[in-house]
């Protein structure tokens, strides 16, 4: 059974312009158009969302089993990184 919705004004007012410039048949079919858009972006937020579920849970292992890094040393060996980085720079310029 159909059902009908109500949009805002400016929504319908676009959805009659697509219309009236040939982009659209008829309403119903830039309207069916935009809710699948909104369909596929949904599916692909629910699949980033699993990915990210995924790899939290492989994050959380790898606690559990110890598999872990100080914090401190981690951060110094970015400093270190990033200060032997910048060296290189200056000598090369």
């Amino acid at each position: 059974m159909a059902k009908t919705y109500t949009i805002r004004p400016d929504l319908e007012a676009f959805v009659d312009q697509l219309v009236a410039f040939g982009r659209y048949e008829r309403p119903e079919d830039a309207i069916a158009e935009g809710l699948e858009l909104l369909k596929d972006q949904e599916l692909a937020r629910e699949g980033r969302r699993a990915e990210l579920s995924a790899k939290i849970e492989e994050g959380m292992e790898d606690i559990r089993a110890g598999r872990v890094h100080d914090a401190e040393d981690v951060f110094r060996e970015m400093e270190e990184l990033i200060a032997s980085k910048e060296g290189n720079r200056d000598a090369a310029e």
